[in-house]
């Protein structure tokens, strides 16, 4: 759990709220989903790949309100490092599904409002045990 916590030290702030907009307005864009702007930024690559993996794009590509805290690729490297993983496909799908779980909200939260101590994610289990 130690780790966890090194890994949410390396976090962007996303937070999107998604709603629907008048298609026939060519001067509005659609707001892309989080794992659409994840897979969009270079420093987000590991974040990608570990959605990929984890089965969670279509989770993350879904609309509605979500905050997400995305672990850059030097905490993915910090993370493997820690726990003795030589690279992404090491990590247990299970463990790593819970791991990005933590760092998924199902409300919108700005970044002023974020705080210190417990918050309500999407994880379910215990990603420390597998």
């Amino acid at each position: 759990m130690k780790n966890l916590f090194k890994l949410s030290a390396f976090v962007f702030l996303f937070s999107f709220l998604f709603v629907s907009c008048d298609e026939s307005r060519d001067d509005v864009e659609t707001p892309k989903t989080i794992y659409e702007l994840a897979s969009m930024d270079a420093d987000l690559s590991n974040l990608k790949a570990a959605i990929d993996k984890a089965g969670l794009a279509s989770t993350l590509g879904a609309s509605g309100s979500f905050t997400v805290f995305a672990p850059s690729n030097a905490a993915f490297t910090q993370f493997l490092a820690d726990n003795g993983f030589a690279n992404l496909n090491d990590v247990p799908n299970a463990a790593l599904k819970e791991i990005l779980l933590n760092h998924v909200l199902s409300n919108k939260v700005m970044a002023a409002q974020v705080t210190t101590g417990y918050v309500s994610t999407l994880a379910k289990g215990n990603a420390s045990s597998s």
